[in-house]
């Protein structure tokens, strides 16, 4: 069991490597669905908004000393 779970974490660290970027990448998914139902046009530049929200705040993060 400790071996399939260290596995998994590495298997997340390459493929994400943090967490708040793939929650990001989540609600922007989520909310980008959200916004196809109604307006269709704009889903595209606000799923590309909130992306670039969620990779900020990941950079902001990395680069506090």
């Amino acid at each position: 069991m400790r071996v399939l779970s260290q596995v998994l974490k590495a298997i997340f660290n390459f493929i994400v490597g943090d967490m708040r970027l793939l929650i990001g990448t989540v609600v922007a998914l989520l909310v980008a669905a959200l916004a196809a139902r109604s307006a269709p046009l704009w889903t595209g530049p606000l799923f590309f908004l909130l992306l670039a929200v969620a990779l900020g705040l990941a950079l902001r993060r990395e680069t506090r000393p």
